[in-house]
């Protein structure tokens, strides 16, 4: 009688722990394919929060996803980087001029996350404004069939203010920080290819800001019910997805196609909406 109950013990912890390692591998997959794709991770989790009562695993699990999305774009644009590392002690550099342009775009978002974070947070407890956010995005993305094709203008200060303002606004739950700031980019005749690389490294200072403002309360939180090995394999796979979902995003935007993903966004917006 105690060997069967062991095994049933057993069985039933084997069967827990694989379904929580399933878990932790769908939902960083997720937040790597939502950080880049301009379908907003923040709206999804939000909509999947309210309709399916899923409990997020933490702000540990959040900074970890981050990181290695963070990874995904230091990898994809090591070369890039590592030019604009090496023309910093040059004076009037295109690494200096870009670095500059990265500085000024973050600092909208930064103000606004010190200024109102904590009145923000009460939205992602909102479906509604998820929803209509969802449907601003959808309409944003849906604007691209107004740029003309084979503009490519460089970047500058001023396309540099106008992107951050872009970035600021997807503070929001369910505006999409890629879809918007690309989207802003290409209206301001950017290439696909130049709007898509400011895009991304520009999420380097502001999730690496939001990642160290938050480690006090990492610290304080400890890693709560998540096993060092489970904090890996989320690290890893957002890691993975994302450098595959940056694949995706830049072809896709390369090829015309980016501006769709809005009308996606349009259904989940006004489905949730019915549903709500």
């Amino acid at each position: 009688m105690c060997v069967r109950s062991f095994l049933i013990c057993f069985a039933n912890g084997s069967v827990s722990l694989m379904l929580d390692l399933v878990k932790v591998i769908f939902l960083a997959a997720v937040q790597g394919l939502t950080e880049f794709l301009p379908i907003s991770s923040s709206g999804h989790l939000g909509l999947a929060s309210h309709f399916v009562n899923f409990n997020p695993p933490g702000l540990i699990f959040e900074v970890t996803t981050h990181a290695g999305t963070m990874l995904a774009v230091l990898i994809y644009y090591r070369k890039r980087l590592a030019r604009i590392l090496q023309e910093l002690n040059q004076r009037a550099s295109a690494g200096r001029r870009e670095v500059l342009y990265l500085i000024v775009a973050t600092v909208p978002v930064g103000l606004l996350g010190i200024l109102c974070g904590d009145a923000l947070e009460s939205l992602f407890d909102s479906p509604t404004f998820i929803c209509a956010m969802l449907i601003t995005t959808g309409m944003i993305l849906l604007s691209l069939v107004f740029v003309r094709p084979g503009s490519a203008r460089p970047l500058s200060l001023r396309s540099a203010i106008y992107i951050g303002l872009a970035q600021a606004m997807a503070i929001l739950p369910g505006v999409s920080r890629a879809g918007t700031t690309i989207t802003v980019a290409r209206h301001l005749g950017l290439s696909p290819r130049t709007a898509a690389e400011f895009s991304l490294l520009l999420m380097l200072p502001a999730i690496g800001g939001a990642t160290l403002m938050s480690i006090g309360d990492v610290i304080r939180d400890g890693t709560g019910e998540l096993s060092p090995t489970e904090l890996a394999l989320a690290f890893s796979v957002s890691a993975a997805v994302g450098y595959a979902a940056i694949i995706l995003m830049v072809r896709a935007l390369t090829k015309g196609v980016f501006k769709w993903f809005g009308v996606y966004c349009l259904i989940i917006g006004f489905v949730g909406m019915l549903l709500i």
